[in-house]
């Protein structure tokens, strides 16, 4: 279904405090809070039991086929409460193949501290650092031992009592 100028009406306080864990095991995305955007309204973020680093489930984006390059898909978190904490860190596995040597796909994180008005990108992992499988033009089931893990400070929002964060997947 295509939306327009969509508004998405949150609370006025957070969803969550820290710590906090999120393994996608038991909820789909939106009902855990989070909001998907999908510019192209080809494949978007899901809730998949295709593949996990642990447990069952996990968030996945089929890229192999049918999103337009250059649009983003992007993943936005419900808010959470930072207001304790002076080192605050996201940390997550990921796995990813591109479909050829020259793709050069992209997944940016961005935090905001004000529901979204604005975004501030945190970290932009593309090339070797995205990438823990060989090229591969069949659908990408990732084995245990493709799934690396990625860690990325978020000091800049430490004592924030809002904080959203925003993955967002890049297309060649």
């Amino acid at each position: 279904r295509t939306q327009y100028n969509m508004i998405s009406v949150g609370t006025p306080y957070a969803w969550y405090g820290v710590p906090y864990a999120e393994g996608f095991e038991t909820f789909g995305l939106t009902a855990a809070g989070w909001l998907v955007i999908n510019e192209d309204e080809a494949n978007a973020w899901e809730h998949s039991t295709k593949a996990a680093y642990s447990g069952t489930s996990c968030i996945a984006l089929n890229n192999l086929k049918g999103n337009r390059a250059g649009l983003n898909d992007a993943l936005i978190s419900p808010s959470f409460s930072l207001s304790y904490t002076t080192s605050p860190e996201l940390s997550f596995r990921l796995a990813c193949s591109q479909k050829t040597k020259t793709d050069a796909d992209n997944l940016k994180i961005y935090t905001s501290s004000n529901c979204g008005q604005t975004w501030s990108l945190r970290n932009s992992i593309s090339g070797s650092s995205l990438y823990t499988a060989d090229p591969d033009t069949n659908p990408f089931i990732p084995k245990v031992d493709q799934w690396k893990e990625i860690k990325i400070s978020l000091n800049t929002v430490a004592g924030k009592p809002m904080v959203r964060l925003k993955l967002e997947f890049n297309s060649d």
